[in-house]
């Protein structure tokens, strides 16, 4: 009954703020209103006094208020709409296509996955925390789009003039929390150029039998001008959580403090784009001494479009720590009706890396589709890639088909993959939605199978969500979906860098997820529905079956 009365007040405070008791509003708050029903019109339309001078000179007066403050109505609506689905496209898409648990806002993988970090353009470079737990950090601030080829964190760039709000809310048994909102608003203080958009994500809980505390603030100023867009960023992480999660490769169990601050400007031009960032990380830990971590970099960035094609170039000159460092970026991407295509090559000092995936259609449901990734030299800590669950990939080719690609994209490929020694693979990606009626099947799920796996490897790896919905009218729908985390047995010295042990990873989940239009939507989950223990080796035990409740809504003023 508590939990019913804490939500009931949740709506009705929607209500109250969404909807002002002397307006009248429609059904669906999304719906667009002709300039002609709006009540100044209705004003304008029906003076007191038509006949009179002074009610011809009111006419004339609000007249030219409206036209120098004149907002279409439809296409800021469809405006608003397109960034909601924006952020629902991203929500529903794996944040990484290998064993990543997530629960709440909580990530952990037993390794790192070394892909491409980018934050407003500018390169994130390696350091001692877990690339896992930056996605964990970064993510919930900014509009994270992932691929094969990394990570992007950018910035929304709203413009719009009415404001945007997502909130989103979870509470759990076991003390988990957390709490997500992000603003949006163009026109700032009558400034037509002028955006703002704020976001702020923060945790309080324990998180496998540690205790896990979070808040991280991102702001992003921005100002158009008829010399270019001027931008300004700032990101602040500040975290206390275990070792464990933290930095991985450090093989203990302690509190760590993780204090980052990311401040940049960026000057946007039609010929180029001008950037500088300054950051400094800083992790403080009970057992060992301070590190600190100083970065300066500039950032020169070029886009060319010519048909199907884009090129985006980016030069960034990097001192970390006083230490020049040569970085540079290229990313191609191609388009068409028949192929698509998307390329990087990023330098980072004398290491090169390379992604390339791909798609070929060769018939309405069924078309080729291939994948390649190598690096000169891969990263290694203490050694801990070879027992990864993820491996850290010297190279990776694969080729194979692709079924449904306009509805449920079903990738199935095999191919090499080089570790500690060249692997055969076979690797399965499923994305998308099967339609049926006024059902969906939706689907996000990624598998590989390794033939000769090693001690250090599993055999199986299955990472899967599938939800079956029903939609109804006025984009409201129901869902009932699961979640599926497995490892088959593999030997782990992840803990311990002396001895191994054998263990595996199995981790179910069920949800239901109602949502009301594209605005509001409630999930409660059960994790972990049976009971296994063990789950990557993660400090703590498993925690036995249990129940989280999430909330997320958006509201516009």
């Amino acid at each position: 009954m508590a939990l019913k009365s804490f939500f009931t007040a949740i709506l009705l405070g929607m209500g109250m703020l969404l909807f002002p008791q002397d307006a009248e509003i429609p059904a669906d708050s999304l719906n667009a209103i002709s300039p002609q029903d709006s009540i100044p019109s209705i004003s304008i339309l029906q003076p007191t006094a038509a006949d009179s001078l002074e009610a011809t000179r009111l006419r004339a007066e609000a007249a030219a208020r409206i036209e120098d403050t004149t907002i279409d109505t439809l296409n800021l609506t469809q405006g608003i709409k397109d960034e909601i689905q924006k952020v629902l496209d991203l929500q529903h898409t794996l944040p990484l296509p290998y064993l990543v648990h997530r629960e709440n806002n909580h990530y952990f993988a037993p390794l790192e996955n070394q892909l491409l970090l980018r934050w407003n353009d500018f390169s994130l470079h390696p350091w001692l925390v877990s690339q896992t737990h930056l996605y964990q950090s970064y993510s919930p601030l900014f509009h994270t789009s992932s691929s094969a080829n990394g990570h992007q964190y950018n910035q929304a760039n709203y413009v719009l003039p009415a404001a945007l709000t997502e909130t989103w809310l979870g509470i759990g048994d076991l003390d988990m929390t957390h709490a997500v909102v992000a603003f949006h608003k163009g026109f700032i203080m009558g400034q037509q150029n002028l955006a703002l958009e704020v976001s702020y994500s923060g945790m309080a809980g324990d998180w496998y039998s540690q205790s896990d505390k979070a808040s991280n603030f991102n702001g992003h100023l921005s100002y158009k001008t008829s010399a270019g867009n001027f931008h300004f960023y700032h990101t602040a992480i500040n975290e206390e959580t275990s070792t464990a999660a933290l930095i991985p490769q450090m093989r203990c169990n302690a509190i760590a403090n993780l204090h980052t601050t990311n401040n940049a400007v960026m000057w946007e031009t039609p010929l180029v784009n001008l950037g500088f960032r300054h950051q400094h990380n800083r992790v403080d830990i009970s057992t060992q001494p301070d590190a600190d971590q100083w970065i300066k970099s500039l950032l020169l960035r070029r886009e060319f479009t010519l048909s199907h094609h884009q090129l985006t170039t980016a030069f960034e000159p990097t001192w970390i720590d006083n230490h020049y460092r040569t970085v540079a970026t290229a990313d191609h991407r191609f388009h068409s009706h028949f192929i698509s295509t998307s390329t990087t090559l990023h330098l980072d000092d004398d290491r090169l890396e390379a992604y390339s995936f791909g798609t070929l259609r060769l018939h309405p449901w069924m078309g080729a589709c291939w994948e390649l990734r190598a690096r000169s030299d891969a990263p290694k800590y203490q050694n801990v890639w070879l027992n990864a669950i993820n491996p850290q990939e010297k190279m990776t080719l694969a080729g194979g088909v692709t079924l449904l690609p306009n509805s449920l994209n079903v990738c199935i490929m095999g191919g090499k993959t080089e570790t500690d020694y060249l692997r055969d693979f076979l690797q399965i990606r499923t994305n998308g939605s099967l339609p049926w009626r006024n059902y969906t099947l939706d689907i996000s799920a990624w598998s590989r199978y390794l033939p000769d796996p090693g001690p250090w490897l599993p055999t199986w790896q299955i990472n899967a969500d599938a939800a079956i919905r029903m939609h109804l009218e006025h984009d409201n729908s129901v869902a009932l979906g699961t979640s599926l985390i497995y490892a088959s047995d593999y030997y782990s010295t992840w803990r311990d860098a002396d001895s191994s042990w054998l263990t595996h990873a199995q981790n179910i989940d069920i949800y239901f997820t109602a949502a009301v239009s594209k605005l509001f939507e409630i999930e409660g989950r059960a994790v972990n529905i049976l009971n296994h223990a063990t789950l990557f080796e993660m400090v703590g035990t498993n925690p036995e079956t249990h129940y989280n409740v999430s909330v997320r809504w958006f509201f516009k003023n």
